[in-house]
């Protein structure tokens, strides 16, 4: 059994600790992690297709998917997050957004209970890098509308009630005059559409299969939920952790987690070189 009503504490050994400003539960921050995760699976072969053989922002997913799934909250989303964004450095474009996602998707778990608008960052910094990443895609790139939608339609009731009781991220404005990233901008329009809620709810508030649906149902772009755009289908999970698995097209051929996949991926490297 999980904990669900664990308060969590900030601050870390050797280090001036605040007294906690927000009431969090191990359920909150999973809620957050799985949203992070979900924002990021949906990019990562943006980058993979490029460096197939870096296998930083995988393991970075890994440890998130293990903290979703009710592993404890541990070293491994720490450790995982900064190797993720140092691969994002070595590549550009929308390879880059993807790896910076997957390094937000692990440091997501250690979101603190401070009333402090920085802590956003923890909740939308990924998806808000999820969303430059599907823009710059060389293939079929989305226009920011459209990328924004497929972000937001992966909140959930869960992650907006996290959400809500943070202050708002930097306004649009503010945000471009204190930073040359565009993913402050990104972040900001992000925050503010989730507080409003909006149509986008309506895919957030059905449950979802714990299995992929013979029959997805159809998104306003055509493509049915649970199939990527390449064609590459992904398995629905439950409602606050929607990915639990992924088919890569043409390198496996069933449904394997990703701890699978990463042991297999790990061996195909060894043996290649």
């Amino acid at each position: 059994m999980r904990p669900t009503g664990m308060a969590i504490t900030p601050g870390a050994a050797g280090r001036g600790q605040r007294s906690p400003d927000i009431d969090l539960s191990m359920d909150d921050l999973r809620a957050v992690t799985a949203y992070n995760l979900a924002c990021a699976l949906e990019v990562i072969d943006l980058f993979e297709s490029l460096q197939p053989h870096d296998l930083r922002p995988r393991e970075a997913l890994v440890a998130a998917q293990d903290f979703v799934d009710g592993g404890p909250r541990s070293r491994a989303q720490r450790i995982c997050a900064p190797p993720a964004h140092r691969a994002s450095k070595e590549v550009t474009g929308a390879a880059a957004h993807a790896a910076m996602a997957a390094g937000d998707a692990s440091a997501s778990a250690y979101l603190h209970p401070l009333a402090d608008a920085a802590q956003v960052g923890h909740i939308l910094r990924g998806p808000s890098f999820c969303v430059l990443a599907l823009e710059s895609r060389p293939v079929e790139p989305l226009t920011r509308a459209d990328a924004v939608t497929v972000v937001l339609a992966k909140a959930t009731p869960a992650l907006v009630d996290v959400l809500v009781r943070y202050p708002r991220a930097a306004s649009g404005a503010r945000a471009e005059l204190t930073s040359s990233r565009a993913h402050t901008v990104v972040m900001s329009h992000l925050d503010d559409q989730l507080r409003r809620g909006g149509r986008w709810m309506r895919t957030s508030v059905e449950p979802r299969s714990s299995t992929l649906n013979s029959q997805p149902s159809q998104r306003d772009d055509g493509i049915p939920v649970g199939v990527r755009r390449d064609g590459t289908e992904i398995a629905a999970g439950r409602r606050d952790a929607p990915v639990c698995a992924v088919v890569r097209a043409g390198r496996l051929s069933a449904w394997q987690t990703l701890r699978t996949y990463l042991d297999e991926h790990r061996r195909d490297c060894c043996t290649d070189r």
